[in-house]
Order: structure tokens, then C-alpha cells, then sequence
């Protein structure tokens, strides 16, 4: 009988040839065990032990002693094969837990996408998670009950990066079955330790190959960053940033989590503190020294502690990071601990859709210095009081879900629905720019409970109905951003123009006028 085993293989990167460099130095209790010819097994002995809700919530009963157990494994094997000559490439197999033994800055980046990709074929497709890059960052996993094409899955190639993919290899590849490729490559083989060198150049062959842009040529509009030189620069800038208060950096989970089996985080150097989500404010205060280098990010952990108070296998603040900043002419972004530098040529569509939005021909007042935008939206409305009116924090909530929906900030008699934030990073200006898509659907659905209750509002405020919202009316959707710039048209970070402009698009196919304009804020 064939035994197959489920693989876990990642590919280091070139530069880096020693095992210590790959194995992280501060593992407690770390062993080694050498295949003579194939490679180094990396492991740490498992403990068994009782978990903390024996304890916590069953107070010790001595019926329960020696009856539950908690336990986990560690293993990574470390193997180098010879492409030619002159040559290696290294492999890291993971086995349970092991992936916590490696150090995450020597893996390749996409690898397991590439090569799974390669393997699966356009129309074999089953599970994808992606991540909308820039913006909101927020994480979705879509599956299919079938295999199906990348055109039957909800992918916006402008703003949505692949990160992981799973579907079923097509016929005559040298592995049968499905595999799942991100960072990382998931496979099951009948491969074991006296063959796995053979196997892993079949791999390598599989990752080299281009088959994948005959179907997916998108996916590499946006690049990952492998000169070392530009991502130190780009690190650098970074630092800088982050000094300055900077917001278009903050950070997040670097990848999806079961909340219901995490109950905190806690950062290196904060010992008594388990905080809910990962604050870049917090994380820049555990540092010992101001904030330098990159390194202090990269050397600084956040562990995931689960809901028996162990810590997870930790990342780096680093690969929390998320943000995006133009350098040299060209767009980046970091995700996950990776820079990603934007296609020429698909920026410069991008930068030419939004050079074309239209400038709102509203009257702005300027923003003072440390006014806050609710106190900016009173004095506009204050400063027009016959065409506009103030709906600022004024909150509705419509059916089981109770769900808070802001009609705009500001309402006006000429049919305009004009939303204002100040400058921010791509995340702020991603809600802004969603939050006035919501509304304007609701308006244009007719939606009833959504309309009372706008109206109800609207007509406590002004005791008229010259500002009554009717679904028939052409509205316009208008965008203030408060900044410093001169221009009319804001300049906003790269992603947020994706944002706007996919968001621009969707309310002109409903009918809706668009527009945005600079609010100057006074030094």
C-alpha cells in the first residue's frame, strides 16, 4: 500500500546558505538530528501538559487529574539540492508546529502560490484568500463548492493580492491531488526521507515555470520587492515615517486567526499585558530606544495567546506592519513583512482614471488649525445655513443587525451627500470612501426603514422638507479631504486612488454623480 504523506515545504531564499541563519538562535530547548546525504531534522521535545481551564474553571477536581492533556509538536528539516554546479537552493519541510522554529525573513515569498498555481491550472481552482492591498486590508477567503475558473470568484485584479490558493492539479503533473500554495506549498506525496531530494527538484522545476501568467498574468501586477538595497531605502523611509507620526503606517494581523481560540496579544518586552489587537502605538512604546532602525521592528515579537494562555508562534512587528509610501517615482506598499512595488504600467492607468475625477464645485470654508472634523462639518453647515445641514454623528440603525449607518456629514438642498475626513492613510480614506457607496445604495435601493428614518432626522434638524431624501432625485456623492494641499483635486496615497475610483465607478453604474475636492486646512 502507498503511504502518502502531507508535506508543508518552503523554499529560503538564495542569500541565505547556513542552517543558523534559517533556525531561529532563541528557541528553548532546541535539537538537531542529521540524515547523513539529505539533510538536518530541527526539533523540540513535546511536553505534555494539563490545560489552564482544568484549572481556571474546574478548580483542580481531582477527578479530572491525569485525564486531560494538552500537547504539540516542532519538527523542521532543513534540506539543500543542487540545481547545478555553481548552485544550491534550500528547503525547509515543516512537520506540526515546526514553522514557529523558522526564521521568517529567509523564506521566499510566494513560492508555494507560484508553483500551486502552476500545478492547478485555470479551470481547477477550489479555495482562494486574498487581501485587499493598500485600503482596508481586510482579509477574505472565498471557497467553491466545485472547481471552478479564476473568473468565478469575486477578484477585483485592481485592489485584491492572492495570497493563498488550494485546488486540484491537473492530469500527467508528477503529483496527483490537491495542493495549497501561498508562502508556503501544502502537498501530499508518497515522498519520505530517503527520497525527498528527487521530489523537491521536481518542486523547484514546478516553481520556475511561467505556465501560470497564461491565466493569471495579473497577479504580478503588483511585484514583491527582492533587491535588498531598495527595501533597506524603503525601510528606511519607513522609520522616518513612523518618527513623524506618519498615518498612512499601522498594523494588523499579518494573516487570519480563529478569534474564538485567541484571547489577546502580548508584545516582547510587555510582560504583564495581554492587549485585544495589535496597536503600532503600543508596540513603539515597548521599544527600549527610539525607533532608529527597522530592526527594532523585526526583533520585536508579538505572540497570539490562545484561550489556555500559550503563546502561539510568534510574529514579528515587522510582518504586522502595514502602510504604503511613494519613492523614486514609483508606488509601494508593505503587507505581511513584504514590499510590493506597483506595475508602471498599471499605475499609470490608475493615476489617469483619478487625474479625470471631477472637482466638486462646492464653496469649502477652511479647516482650522486642531479643528476637529465635527466642529469643521458645524461651522460649514453654520457658514450656509439655507443650503446645507449638519447629519454628522447622527446615527441610524436599520434592521436585526443594529448596524449604526451615517446618511453623510453634510446634507445639501441641491441634492449632494458630502462626505469629509481629514487626510489619513489608505485605511481612513477606504472607509470614507465605503461609507458614502453604503448610504448611497441604501438611497438608491428605496430602501423604507432606511429612508424614515433619514427623513425623521433630517426633518428634526430643519423642520422643512426642502432637504427630504427621495429615492427618484439625481444625488450627487461628494468626497472632501481636509489636507494641506493646494490643489483641488486631493493628493492621496496610491491605494486610496484605486479605492476611489473603483468606488467612483460602482455609484456612476447607479446612477449617482461623483466627486471629490481638497478642503485646505490653515497651518
Amino acid at each position: 500500500m502507498i503511504i502518502t504523506n502531507a508535506l508543508t515545504v518552503y523554499l529560503i531564499k538564495p542569500e541565505f546558505t547556513e542552517t543558523n541563519q534559517i533556525i531561529r538562535d532563541d528557541i528553548n530547548g532546541l535539537k538537531s538530528f542529521e540524515f547523513e546525504n539529505i539533510g538536518i531534522l530541527y526539533y523540540v521535545n513535546s511536553n505534555v501538559y494539563p490545560p489552564t481551564w482544568q484549572k481556571s474553571f474546574f478548580l483542580n477536581n481531582p477527578c479530572l487529574e491525569g485525564k486531560l492533556h494538552n500537547s504539540s509538536s516542532k519538527a523542521t528539516m532543513i534540506v539543500k539540492i543542487a540545481i547545478d554546479e555553481n548552485e544550491e537552493r534550500t528547503f525547509a519541510l515543516v512537520f506540526g508546529r515546526g514553522g514557529s522554529l523558522i526564521n521568517d525573513t529567509t523564506i521566499e515569498e510566494r513560492f508555494g502560490l507560484k508553483t500551486a498555481l502552476n500545478l492547478i491550472g485555470e479551470r481547477n481552482i477550489r479555495n482562494i484568500s486574498k487581501v485587499v492591498i493598500g485600503g482596508s486590508q481586510k482579509n477574505t477567503i472565498e471557497q467553491m463548492p466545485r472547481q471552478s475558473t479564476i473568473d468565478e470568484f469575486e477578484i477585483d485584479i485592481d485592489t485584491d493580492l492572492v495570497v493563498r490558493v488550494t485546488g486540484k492539479v491537473t492530469e500527467g503533473n508528477f503529483v496527483e491531488g490537491n495542493v495549497t500554495g501561498s508562502d508556503s506549498l501544502l502537498i501530499k506525496h508518497d515522498t519520505n526521507v530517503s527520497n525527498v531530494k528527487s521530489f523537491l527538484r521536481d518542486i523547484y522545476d514546478c516553481y520556475l515555470s511561467k505556465e501560470y501568467l497564461k491565466s493569471f498574468e495579473w497577479i504580478d501586477q503588483v511585484k514583491i520587492v527582492k533587491d535588498k538595497n531598495l527595501i533597506l531605502l524603503l525601510d528606511q523611509q519607513v522609520v522616518m515615517a513612523l518618527n513623524q507620526k506618519n498615518d498612512d503606517f499601522w498594523m494588523a494581523l499579518p494573516e487570519i486567526i480563529e478569534w474564538d481560540t485567541i484571547k489577546g496579544f502580548r508584545i516582547s518586552g510587555v510582560r504583564d499585558t495581554i492587549f485585544d489587537d495589535i496597536y503600532i502605538d503600543k508596540v513603539l512604546d515597548s521599544l527600549r530606544e527610539a525607533l532608529v532602525s527597522i530592526n527594532s521592528l523585526k526583533n520585536k515579537q508579538i505572540y497570539p495567546i490562545d484561550i489556555n494562555d500559550q503563546e502561539l508562534a510568534p510574529w514579528t512587528a515587522y510582518k504586522c506592519l502595514y502602510g504604503e509610501l511613494s519613492y523614486s517615482g514609483h508606488s509601494y506598499c508593505i503587507n505581511n513583512g513584504k514590499w510590493y512595488e506597483i506595475d508602471n504600467d498599471y499605475s499609470s492607468k490608475i493615476e489617469k482614471q483619478y487625474s479625470e475625477s471631477i472637482v466638486s464645485d462646492i464653496e469649502f470654508i477652511d479647516c482650522r488649525q486642531g479643528q476637529k472634523e465635527e466642529e469643521y462639518n458645524l461651522e460649514f453647515t453654520k457658514s450656509n445655513r439655507d443650503n446645507f445641514i449638519c447629519l454628522d454623528r447622527k446615527l441610524i440603525t436599520l434592521g436585526k443587525s443594529k448596524n449604526p449607518i451615517e446618511v453623510c456629514d453634510v446634507l445639501s438642498k441641491n441634492n449632494q451627500l458630502i462626505h469629509v475626513k481629514k487626510y489619513s492613510g489608505s485605511s481612513v480614506l477606504s472607509h470614507l470612501f465605503n461609507q458614502g457607496f453604503v448610504s448611497a445604495t441604501l438611497l438608491k435601493k428605496g430602501d423604507n426603514d432606511y429612508l424614515k428614518k433619514s427623513n425623521d432626522e433630517i426633518l428634526k434638524l430643519t423642520g422643512v422638507e426642502d432637504f427630504k431624501l427621495v429615492p427618484n432625485k439625481q444625488y450627487e456623492i461628494v468626497y472632501g479631504i481636509i489636507s494641506k494641499e493646494n490643489e483641488s483635486l486631493p493628493n492621496i496615497p496610491f491605494f486610496s486612488k484605486i479605492s476611489f475610483c473603483n468606488i467612483r465607478d460602482k455609484l456612476k453604474l447607479y446612477g449617482f454623480k461623483c466627486s471629490i475636492k481638497s478642503i485646505r486646512k490653515q497651518s
